[in-house]
């Protein structure tokens, strides 16, 4: 009696595992800086440092901006950008980078979004979804808010307390 008492909780476990949905676990980040605001990167080897490194999906959420329109940098400022630039070049390449000089400073244009996001995005492999870090100060101290997979740009409200500001 006890063997069939048994073996029927274990055909009843077996069942209650077997018809569970499947779950599928996705190793991602969904918050990470480049430079359109103050990470220590371009946003192309952020983004290909996530997908090279086991990562299904990456979010770069630059604060309080979108990287849409134009916006250039400068890549020789010091030490730490020229080496950056350097590793940029070398990865992507003069065809991709695009570059000007103001007087002997070199610039060099960000990619948006929408252009880098074609280099590293594969169906059912990797991902990036466009966000933002919207910033803002109350009382002298920052407040930080993620927003994910945006459509447009949302400005920080500046309100009257943190609940408001997160509101």
């Amino acid at each position: 009696m006890k063997n069939n008492a048994w073996s029927i909780l274990f055909l009843i476990l077996f069942l209650v595992v077997s018809c569970q949905p499947e779950t599928n676990f996705y190793r991602g980040n969904l918050h990470a800086h480049s430079y359109w605001s103050d990470g220590d990167h371009y946003p192309e080897m952020a983004m290909e440092w996530y997908k090279t490194n086991g990562y299904q999906f990456a979010v770069l959420s630059d604060h309080n901006i979108l990287q849409s329109g134009e916006k250039w940098i400068y890549a020789n400022r010091n030490e730490t950008t020229t080496k950056a630039y350097h590793s940029y070049l070398e990865r992507f390449g003069e065809e991709w980078i695009e570059e000007k000089y103001k007087n002997d400073t070199l610039l060099v244009k960000l990619s948006t979004f929408e252009e880098y996001k074609g280099q590293f995005d594969e169906p059912g492999s990797f991902i990036s979804i466009l966000a933002e870090e919207i910033t803002d100060h109350y009382d002298g101290k920052p407040v930080h808010m993620n927003a994910v997979d945006l459509e447009f740009l949302i400005p920080p409200l500046h309100g009257p307390s943190i609940s408001a500001i997160l509101d």
